[in-house]
């Protein structure tokens, strides 16, 4: 991995955010836990999150509704729950949030979630 590998990540990391490297974003990601973070661990990502929500914190919510109301009430994208929950474990009073997504589902939930933060 190198020197270039290492210049690389800490160049990628201050134009993601002026925040990232003191640790405060996190992940709403439509994956597995386990295949979420095997990415982030390979890149040595996953220190630079204070939260990673993932599919497994989706469907566990679902089940939990599902439970207690009897009803099937979908989590995953484009549901903004895992965005929502990412954003309240960073505990960051009164926060500005930016989101990077790669399909449909992803805008969908961004632009929910802004409407339920308000």
């Amino acid at each position: 991995m190198g020197k270039d590998y290492t210049s690389r990540k800490t160049s990628y990391s201050k134009k993601l955010s002026p925040s990232f490297e003191e640790g405060f974003d996190g992940i709403a990601s439509g994956r597995l836990r386990f295949e979420a973070e095997l990415a982030l661990k390979r890149f040595h990502l996953l220190p630079y999150f204070n939260s990673v929500v993932t599919l497994d914190e989706c469907m566990e919510e679902e089940k939990r509704i599902f439970r207690s109301t009897g009803k099937i009430c979908p989590r995953s994208k484009p549901h903004p729950y895992s965005i929502l929950m990412a954003v309240r474990e960073i505990k960051i009073p009164n926060p500005r949030c930016g989101y990077v997504g790669d399909v449909v589902d992803d805008i969908l939930a961004a632009r929910a979630a802004k409407k339920e933060w308000r």
